[in-house]
């Protein structure tokens, strides 16, 4: 493949799509599947006889849901870091960057089956495409083998590269628990936590996983040493918080009635429907007074109180509190 004649967002995003391409058209011609057919439920129809097309329907939907595409946020931080550390863009650079959006892309599948997600991106989750929860489940973990394989046939030695495979294990074990805690921790406990509790589910869900992991990863492959990769783990962890604390509040229906962007793609406040143990609502249980608490307390898991809800964290000052350590955040992580 052809490298980006520059380093601008714009070439180094095309180059991870494209490779992302090739290695998924690679994967069809290594198990013998046929080319993608323009419309998954067209091979659905045509499964009786062929051994082959329940895999094939596999790999149409994942180039479908893939084909949505997303900010390829975190193979930007791993190229970035990277290039920043005095590594060089080369094609096995870029390899590793599509193996990083493959793991992301592996997540999301999950997550939606999690969530009883039906849309992501503007498009229909993988399951949907499916209509099948197991085979979706299945089709994820297929994305994560693929993504870890394609992530070590960088270029960079041995050593470097089970150095960052190693980061992203223990990421991937840390995330699997911060995913743990957020559905078991519901916000009715919030009261009995403290905001760093909250934060922990943060660093654990969010901070390393999409942040500190790729910005590290970066920098083991560059050659960084010890001090360098703390630093840019630590800067992680902060933006991590601020960008999970504006992901909280996007979810939040405007006052004036309508939805953000956000709330209208999946249709829902599914932190509200989920009861999940955020920072808004941490705020919430402990600056709304009277009738407002009582309510809030009360509200959790009906998200036909949507707006209610919301006017109650505006009126009480969590959202803005909220604002305020999203900020601090922020000039923390990119101060370091």
């Amino acid at each position: 493949m052809s490298l980006p004649r520059d380093k601008n967002n714009l070439d180094l995003k095309t180059a991870v799509a494209g490779e992302i391409l090739l290695f998924m058209n690679d994967l069809r011609r290594r198990y013998h599947i046929s080319a993608l057919k323009p419309d998954p439920e067209n091979s659905k129809k045509s499964e009786a006889g062929d051994s082959s097309a329940p895999i094939r329907r596999v790999m149409d939907s994942l180039n479908l849901f893939l084909q949505n595409g997303g900010h390829l946020k975190r193979p930007l931080l791993f190229l970035k870091t990277h290039l920043e550390m005095g590594g060089k863009l080369t094609p096995g650079i870029i390899r590793a960057a599509a193996g990083l959006e493959l793991l992301h892309t592996f997540a999301l599948i999950h997550d939606d089956l999690v969530d009883s997600s039906d849309t992501r991106r503007g498009g229909p989750s993988l399951h949907i495409l499916l209509r099948d929860n197991n085979l979706a489940l299945i089709s994820g973990d297929l994305l994560q083998a693929a993504a870890l394989r394609l992530f070590m046939s960088s270029d960079c030695s041995y050593h470097l590269r089970e150095r960052a495979l190693d980061m992203i294990l223990q990421t991937a074990e840390r995330t699997c628990m911060g995913q743990s805690l957020d559905l078991t921790m519901k916000s009715h406990n919030l009261i009995n936590m403290s905001r760093n509790e909250v934060f922990r589910i943060y660093d654990l869900k969010t901070g390393l996983y999409s942040f500190s992991c790729p910005m590290c990863c970066g920098a083991i492959l560059a050659g960084a040493d010890v001090k360098e990769i703390r630093r840019l783990f630590s800067a992680g962890i902060s933006m991590g918080r601020a960008f999970q604390i504006r992901d909280d509040l996007s979810e939040i229906p405007c006052s004036n009635g309508e939805t953000n962007e956000e709330t209208s793609e999946v249709g829902r406040w599914n932190d509200l429907l989920h009861c999940r143990a955020t920072l808004p609502f941490w705020y919430g249980l402990r600056t709304a007074c009277g009738s407002d608490l009582n309510i809030l307390r009360e509200s959790f898991g009906k998200p036909d109180r949507d707006q209610t809800i919301a006017q109650i964290l505006l009126r009480c000052g969590a959202i803005e509190a909220c604002s305020k350590d999203a900020l601090r955040f922020e000039k923390r992580g990119f101060s370091v």
